[in-house]
């Protein structure tokens, strides 16, 4: 029961509560706190701490939400989480803490095709983030619709395989079995993606030229693969794709930070 328990939170989630427990349980320790049932005092003190070391607002909001949740799962009840002086000091910290949250540039077709002609040069591979960029952008897809987190942790249950894309003349159409908002996999998604009359700008071209250099052996093999002289398929992951899309956006003069 604990396992299906622990598997109620995508391991992102996981994450960022370990993250946010184990800081409030420091702070705690490290003051002489009591850190179980807090007083009022406690929790005003640690928005305090949290709200002179972040930037923004919503990172105090998410840290005190793991707090709660810690009370939660140990069935502690907790008022000083819940009273007024935490509520009021919460609404104040979105009043004094200046912060604009950064607004990423958008990767125009004009910038793609720039970014594409340099990375031809300098990007290993480069048939296969050639496509990628393409299906990404032609079928406002995120990263995590194409990729796993690391190469290690490719699950064809839940991660696009070769065998989730079909030709649909003239174009393709990828079948999503999870994303963001479909953690669960209680349903499935179809993508269609447009051809274009520039070959050189074309997602189903870019997709062929990757297939003829990458081929797989079964159709549960990921979506995205590097080729390595005498070596086995390995996944394409989001970091190896985002310090390429850094390159690439470097050598034509952009500013990688603005981009995601």
């Amino acid at each position: 029961m604990l396992k299906r328990k622990d598997s109620a939170f995508a391991q992102g989630t996981k994450r960022n509560h370990v993250s946010q427990i184990r800081l409030y349980l420091s702070f705690c320790i490290r003051f002489g706190l009591k850190e179980i049932d807090p007083s009022t005092d406690t929790i005003c003190i640690f928005i305090e701490f949290l709200a002179q070391h972040m930037k923004s607002p919503k990172s105090v909001t998410n840290y005190l939400s793991a707090v709660r949740f810690l009370h939660k799962w140990l069935g502690v009840t907790a008022p000083a989480l819940e009273s007024f002086e935490v509520t009021l000091l919460i609404r104040a910290c979105y009043y004094t803490m200046d912060h604009v949250p950064l607004q990423r540039r958008p990767l125009t077709p004009e910038l793609i095709r720039k970014l594409l002609s340099a990375a031809q040069s300098i990007v290993p591979n480069f048939p296969i983030f050639k496509c990628a960029v393409l299906l990404s952008f032609f079928g406002f897809l995120r990263m995590s619709n194409m990729t796993p987190r690391t190469s290690a942790s490719f699950d064809p249950r839940k991660h696009t395989c070769r065998g989730d894309v079909f030709h649909a003349d003239p174009g393709l159409v990828i079948l999503l079995k999870w994303s963001k908002t479909n953690q669960y996999g209680q349903k499935t998604e179809l993508v269609p993606i447009p051809t274009t009359q520039d070959p050189e700008f074309c997602p189903v071209v870019a997709y062929n030229q990757m297939v003829d250099l990458a081929p797989t052996l079964s159709p549960n093999q990921p979506l995205l693969s590097l080729t390595e002289p005498g070596k086995e398929l390995i996944p394409v992951h989001p970091d190896w794709l985002a310090r390429q899309l850094a390159r690439s956006l470097q050598a034509i003069g952009e500013c990688p930070a603005l981009y995601s």
